[in-house]
């Protein structure tokens, strides 16, 4: 009998075992599935609600070079928290709203506003201007206004010839502008028509076309409960949205 007794209980730990490893599977999955909905959300519709300008399109994705690849991994809004300072022209650096992995921990996904910096955002085109501002950012910790995820998977950043450059967020971001900067300053430099400007769906007319500025959204989220950052253990999740302004001929 005493046999029959330890045979049960070891049976009923076993599936105790299982019942609760599956509930925290569960939970994992969920955890991972709710933080991505949100982190979604809150891009997509702080892209909606962007200001635009000729010069600035709403928002554009900053691209890191590292191992001689790049690494499209921060997002630059302008959204005020009031009225634009200059709507029609470039934003302030207080204005903007930034999405990136932190640096130090890119597992980590941060939302950052530099916080009474009234200069002037620098130009798009300028890569190294932009280097050099979100390098400081991170340094200034009344800048960070959330960590909108832990659970960022990471990956090695490597070179084609096998360095290794420390780990990176799988996150990216993609925007495209139509018509382009390029043919915008093809139209104004007289050598691009009007009508040949990649005017989306042909949304325009004698005196303005509607310009668009779309952004896309690739994110991977690592559940608490998969011991590697593995592709296989990742959660992918992909969003994206757009808005539409007035450029005047």
């Amino acid at each position: 009998m005493s046999a029959v007794m330890v045979l049960l209980a070891g049976t009923l730990a076993a599936l105790a075992s299982a019942v609760q490893l599956t509930s925290d599977h569960h939970f994992s999955q969920g955890l991972a599935m709710q933080h991505g909905r949100v982190v979604l959300e809150r891009i997509e519709r702080t892209v909606r609600s962007a200001v635009t300008s000729e010069e600035f399109p709403g928002f554009f994705a900053y691209s890191h070079t590292v191992g001689g690849h790049a690494y499209p991994d921060t997002l630059i809004v302008w959204s005020p928290e009031g009225a634009a300072v200059d709507p029609d022209g470039m934003p302030r650096m207080e204005e903007l709203v930034l999405f990136r992995p932190d640096s130090s921990d890119p597992g980590h996904l941060l939302e950052l506003r530099p916080v009474g910096d009234t200069r002037e955002a620098p130009a798009i085109s300028d890569h190294a201007a932009w280097l050099t501002e979100l390098n400081y950012m991170e340094t200034v910790d009344s800048y960070i206004q959330a960590v909108l995820t832990d659970l960022v998977r990471t990956a090695d950043a490597t070179s084609s010839g096998g360095n290794n450059y420390g780990k990176r967020g799988c996150l990216r971001f993609q925007t495209t502008v139509r018509p382009s900067d390029a043919e915008w300053a093809e139209y104004k430099a007289g050598s691009r028509s009007w009508q040949d400007l990649s005017w989306p769906q042909d949304r325009y007319g004698s005196t303005s076309g509607s310009r668009q500025s779309w952004c896309r959204i690739e994110l991977q989220l690592h559940p608490v409960d998969v011991d590697d950052h593995s592709v296989g253990g990742a959660i992918p999740f992909f969003g994206s949205a757009a808005l539409f302004y007035q450029l005047e001929k």
